[in-house]
Order: structure tokens, then sequence, then C-alpha cells
């Protein structure tokens, strides 16, 4: 978690590799203004993508908040680090998986309240530090509609989203994080990758 224990730090089995893999991805921004977004929005391991016009992968990123504080305070902490790598990619547009209505209990609630901080502040907040918001839109997809995408199954299972994710991207990303980071990836790759399709 860093020095502060409401950091979010990406998930990794050293400091060095986390960092060797974020200085690839870096390393691969070259045309900003053409990138998308994919959130696989979660508390405990919030998956991002970002991918070019091309489907390529310039981003991977699983973000993490302190359990220790509030709903309120860790959605504004991931709120602040994914709207950092999104002016950092000069990000387009951004898709976010709505919400399972179909489950109900204190882990909804929550994500709800996620939901609500990150796509709000995205679609209006116009400066921060200084900078200028550029993201243009946000799109909310449904979690069937994202698995139908990826697997033409809108039930499929999550080892059927990984088995979906082309080439070794997957086995690349389970190097650098856990099988459960790699589960919210693939989800959040097939977000971007649902706004290349529509063309968004």
């Amino acid at each position: 978690m860093g020095e502060s224990n409401d950091q979010m730090v990406d998930q990794g089995p050293t400091q060095t590799q986390g960092q060797a893999e974020e200085d690839q991805h870096q390393a691969e921004i070259q045309t900003p203004g053409t990138y998308v977004m994919g959130i696989d929005q979660s508390f405990t391991s919030c998956g991002v993508v970002v991918l070019d016009e091309k489907s390529g992968v310039v981003r991977a990123k699983i973000i993490k908040s302190d359990k220790t504080k509030t709903d309120f305070e860790r959605s504004w902490t991931i709120f602040k680090e994914i709207y950092a790598l999104a002016q950092e990619c000069n990000v387009k547009t951004i898709a976010i998986e709505g919400l399972a209505f179909g489950k109900f209990g204190n882990a909804t609630r929550s994500l709800a309240i996620l939901q609500g901080v990150l796509v709000t502040n995205l679609l209006y907040l116009k400066m921060l530090d200084g900078k200028e918001n550029r993201t243009t839109k946000v799109e909310i997809i449904t979690p069937s509609r994202l698995k139908k995408f990826a697997t033409n199954n809108g039930k499929a299972t999550k080892k059927e989203m990984i088995s979906a994710v082309p080439g070794d991207l997957a086995l690349e990303w389970k190097k650098v994080w856990k099988s459960k980071g790699v589960e919210d990836l693939a989800d959040a790759y097939f977000l971007a990758k649902i706004l290349i399709d529509i063309g968004s």
C-alpha cells in the first residue's frame, strides 16, 4: 500500500516486477487522444485497462483501497487514481460495468456508492490539480451485455471470461497480479473493447 494506508498500488508479487510492468506500458503510449478505458469497479481489486484504437493494451492496472476507510473515502481515492490515469493517457471514452441488480446486500450498496462517485466525477469534474478533464463520455455496460460480448454467453463464468482474452495477455497479467486480479482485468479489457467496437 505504500506509506499511506489508503494509497492505491498495483498488485504484484514484487515491487520491482510491478514497476517494470508499469514502465513497459508507459513506453507503449504514443498517440494521445485515441484511447478508451474499461473499469471493473471494486473496492478490493478494481481492474482498469486502457486500449488503443487497434485494441492494443496501453495500460493494465489493479487498484486497491484501505478497508479501514469509509466507502466514500475509498471511492474518492479510487477515483483519483483512475482520473490521473485517464488524464495521463488522454482517454477519450470510459466504460464501467453496471451493478448486478439481482444481487442485494451491503456489498451491492457499497458498489453503488463507488459507481456514483466514479461516474459523476468522471463526467462532471472539470478541474483537478489544475488540469482540464478531457474525458468526454462514460458508458455503463450491464454485466450480461459484457459477458455476451466477450463469450457470446450472457451468463459466462469468470473462467470463461479469462479464456476469451486474446493471445497471452491473461498469462502476462497473472505473472504480475494474482488470479483474482486477472479476472478483474479480463472484465476491464472487454469493457474497453466494447467501446472500440461501437466506435466510441
